[in-house]
């Protein structure tokens, strides 16, 4: 290659990046450093707007709200604001039919078409860039030039898959804006534009498309909002969030299933005593093999302790990782006093599902067992007449669908799509080994699983009672290790911790907020009142179904008081890692929060290879959470389709398809369908638990009775 040929290729490589960033929209260089100025130019149209309405002027309403939302996109640190009024008047002004559909047609046309060229764009910046990075490599390879820019530093694979990785997102939105308009007006450009921004999709934006709307229906009838707090809504007053008046006289919406678990673990905790605190050391005893008589023969197929580990597998996941450090960024410091409470509250409602899943469980030919809410809502319920004997089949088997699908989704798929993205995250990300091959990572994941459910409950319970304590001594041992690294901020991290409980400020949505933000993360965590854990503790070796009640109740304990408490506590003291309060709450707010990744980097400002360990536990966790769901999958399938071979092959086969699957796609509608199953669970199961509650509180009087008089002996 000649000098001239050579001085040309640098220069090019030199002024391409130049180049491009000379095509960035001029308006964000253009945009108004005083975001004060913007947010009142705001306030003026939102007031406007509101006037509009109130006098039914849609069209000059739209007018003033489309242009409030442009205005706000020009924030340039919008943590300090609040887009939530903007949002309501946008929704609407575009519900009414007052707005012809004319006109949203042509709005949501032009969104469309803007994308479009957007996409356009993106495709000449990727092609340009991806032209100098193949000029810049060749020169760097023959030693004309060092390895001096940013783009030096990548590999054109990685740099050319980030580039379609972004748009692709693009021409999703592009086709469902399309299909928005074409829903308005029958326009054969719409429509042809449909179908070219479709053949662009991937196959996950595909399933995505197909997925979302259905999941959004499941999830608008599982999650349905009630008002908890009614009120007058506060008059609108600015964006700014420091001036917004407080949410407390607000109403405020709470999914309906979070008042459903809680009210039943209140009720129970109440109804029982406070079992909760009463059989906290009588529980510890059971399950340390104190009652059992090593001469009896009891029906079952686990230990105590197994069950106690087999149970808590399934609850102890990426949960008490990636969703504590939601409702601390959400809900503040504050969250973790409820999340706490909430915890404790919920060992009351396992206790009573746990005990019934012994009680009605059914002994097969083969010496296994199966139980759970199927049995116990079934039989339970049949015993109260024949009319409540239907209802109970008709609960059960509600309840054996949902767990199907929670045991596929929430249970199988979102697990193993956590583990691969926090082990693509510490393998180098985009130059990760598995970036574009993390289906290889599933399927080593589905053999392992594969192996270990064939056994059944045993094989697992051999699993979990060794691999449960492993990784929740590594990740608490790792919790004290930064405690003790700042154990001089311990008090002050307390104290923001009551004080948050009970006297947060408006940006974490006052006291009714932050108690919301707790209850839930416990709710969906520990699983009290989904009936789950029963299915598990009903494979108990023992002929008393308090017992493994009492042992039940533990798992709350561990799960949320234990593991949840300390994730939070250590995320409050770090500061919230490198993120910080105002920027966690910022992305929480928006979705865009990569919630392991904040756990991570609070934990790494202590201890620096932590995100290491944290990748085993979040692996460990899956595998733990996959291993436990798959078994309560099967009982519900088996109990639906019957206790034969094929109907236990075929479900196994199907579950370790789609370990596969949940690695390799990233739909995330699919996701929130199971666990939008998971939590339809709860609602025959409360039901039934308050049916059948009586019978158990007889039980536990007369459980307790003969362990006070010595009829069921303990043996030291």
């Amino acid at each position: 290659m000649n000098l001239s040929i050579k001085l040309s290729l640098f220069l090019l490589s030199l002024f391409t990046p130049l180049l491009l960033v000379a095509q960035i929209d001029s308006t964000v260089l253009n945009t108004s450093s005083d975001d004060m100025s913007v947010a009142i130019n705001i306030n003026s149209l939102i007031n406007q707007c509101l006037e509009d309405v109130d006098n039914k002027n849609w069209e000059t309403a739209n007018t003033n709200i489309n242009e409030s939302v442009r205005l706000f996109a020009t924030l340039h640190d919008k943590s300090l604001f609040n887009n939530s009024e903007i949002e309501k008047l946008k929704s609407e002004i575009w519900e009414s039919d007052g707005l012809s559909k004319k006109i949203k047609f042509k709005e949501e046309f032009s969104s469309a078409n803007t994308l479009r060229d957007d996409v356009r764009t993106y495709i000449s910046l990727r092609d340009n860039e991806l032209a100098s990075k193949a000029v810049r490599d060749s020169l760097v390879r023959i030693n004309s030039i060092e390895p001096i820019l940013d783009i030096d530093l990548v590999s054109y694979e990685i740099l050319e898959a980030n580039w379609n990785n972004t748009i692709q997102d693009i021409w999703y939105k592009t086709y469902l804006q399309y299909r928005k308009a074409s829903s308005y007006e029958d326009n054969q450009e719409c429509s042809k534009n449909v179908d070219e921004a479709w053949g662009e999709l991937i196959l996950d934006n595909k399933i995505e498309s197909y997925m979302s709307p259905i999941t959004q229906s499941i999830e608008k009838i599982i999650f349905v909002t009630v008002t908890l707090k009614s009120a007058d809504e506060a008059v609108f007053t600015s964006i700014v969030r420091a001036e917004v008046q407080s949410p407390e006289s607000k109403g405020v919406k709470v999914p309906f299933v979070l008042i459903w678990l809680l009210l039943g673990a209140v009720l129970f905790t109440i109804y029982f005593k406070f079992i909760n605190i009463t059989g906290f050391k009588h529980a510890l005893d059971v399950v340390r093999g104190k009652f059992d008589n090593p001469d009896n023969k009891d029906p079952g197929e686990v230990t105590h302790f197994q069950a106690l580990t087999a149970a808590l597998s399934g609850t102890v996941g990426v949960g008490n990782i990636a969703g504590v450090a939601i409702a601390v960024s959400i809900g503040g410091p504050g969250a973790t006093f409820w999340m706490i409470v909430a915890g404790l509250l919920g060992m009351s409602a396992k206790f009573v599902e746990c005990t019934l899943g012994v009680k009605y469980r059914r002994q097969n030919s083969d010496g296994s067992v199966s139980g759970g809410p199927m049995y116990y809502l079934s039989n339970g319920l049949a015993k109260k007449g024949a009319a409540m004997g239907q209802l109970g089949k008709v609960l059960a088997v509600l309840f054996a669908i949902a767990c199907i699908g929670g045991s596929l989704g929430g249970g199988n798929m979102v697990q193993i799509n956590q583990a691969t993205k926090q082990l693509l995250l510490v393998t180098g990300g985009d130059a990760s080994f598995l970036a574009g091959q993390s289906w290889m990572f599933g399927l080593l994941m589905a053999v392992i699983v594969g192996m270990i459910i064939i056994g059944g409950i045993k094989s697992i319970a051999k699993v979990t009672d060794k691999v449960v304590p492993f990784m929740v001594g590594i990740y608490v041992l790792g919790a004290l290790i930064v405690l003790c690294g700042n154990y001089s901020a311990i008090p002050q991290a307390c104290g923001q911790i009551i004080s948050g409980a009970f006297d947060s400020g408006a940006v974490y949505g006052g006291i009714i907020g932050v108690l919301i933000q707790g209850f839930k993360r416990a709710a969906f965590s520990n699983e009290a009142g989904i009936g789950s854990a029963s299915i598990a503790h009903s494979a108990a070796k023992t002929d008393e179904p308090i017992s493994e009640g009492m042992v039940s109740l533990l798992e709350p304990f561990i799960d949320t008081v234990v593991i949840c408490t300390m994730t939070a506590l250590v995320i409050v003291i770090s500061g919230y890692g490198s993120f910080g309060a105002v920027q966690a709450l910022s992305l929480a707010n928006s979705g865009d929060l990569q919630a392991i990744e904040l756990t991570s980097s609070a934990f790494s400002q202590t201890i620096s290879w932590f995100p290491i360990v944290l990748s085993v536990a979040v692996i460990l966790f899956a595998l733990s959470t996959m291993i436990s769901w798959s078994y309560y999958g099967l009982k519900a399938w088996t109990y639906l389709f019957g206790e034969s071979k094929a109907a236990d092959i075929s479900y196994k086969a199907i579950f370790c398809m789609f370990v596969v699957i949940g690695s390799a796609i990233s739909a995330k509608s699919v996701f929130n369908f199971g666990d939008a199953m998971i939590f339809a669970m709860c609602f025959p199961n409360v039901l039934g638990l308050y049916i059948l509650a009586p019978e158990v509180k007889a039980d536990l009087k007369d459980y307790l009775k003969r362990v006070k008089s010595g009829e069921i002996k303990r043996f030291d």
